[in-house]
C-alpha cells in the first residue's frame, strides 16, 4: 500500500468529490480516480460510493478513514520528531503543506525560541532564523 494512496483517498473524503480533490492535491483528476482505484483493487473492497453529488464513504471506506488518519497523523510525527532532532538546520526545515505546523512537536520549540520564526509557502513550509 502506497502512502500516497492513503493520502489521496484522506483528501477525497475529506472534500467529497474527486475535482476538488485533485485541485488541493495539484494534480488531476485522472490521476486521483486511478489512485482511488488501485487502493480499491489492493484492499479488495469499495471504498466509496460515486453519486451525482460526490463521493460518499462505503462502511469499508469509514472503516480505512480511521486507520489513514492515524497513519498518516504517524507519519506526520514521525517528520516532526526527526526535523526536531537537529539533523537539519533551524533554516531549512520543511514539511508538506498539508501538515498542521502547530501539531508538530517542534512548534512548541517555536513558541520558546525568539530566533526563530515559521513561515509559509505554497508547497512548503520553512523556519527561518531571524
Amino acid at each position: 500500500m502506497e502512502f500516497y494512496h492513503l493520502r489521496t483517498f484522506l483528501t477525497v473524503a475529506d472534500e467529497g468529490h474527486l475535482t476538488r480533490a485533485a485541485e488541493k492535491l495539484m494534480t488531476s483528476q485522472p490521476a486521483v480516480s486511478a489512485q482511488l482505484r488501485a487502493l480499491e483493487d489492493e484492499v479488495g473492497m469499495k471504498l466509496f460510493e460515486r453519486t451525482s453529488k460526490g463521493m460518499v464513504l462505503t462502511s469499508a471506506g469509514r472503516s480505512l478513514r480511521e486507520q489513514a488518519e492515524r497513519i498518516v497523523e504517524a507519519a506526520k510525527d514521525f517528520k516532526c520528531q526527526a526535523d526536531a532532532s537537529g539533523t537539519r538546520s533551524p533554516a531549512s526545515w520543511c514539511w508538506d503543506s498539508t501538515i498542521d505546523l502547530k501539531s508538530c512537536a517542534s512548534w512548541r520549540f517555536w513558541e520558546i525560541s525568539p530566533r526563530i520564526t515559521p513561515s509559509c509557502a505554497t508547497s512548503f513550509c520553512a523556519a527561518a532564523v531571524a
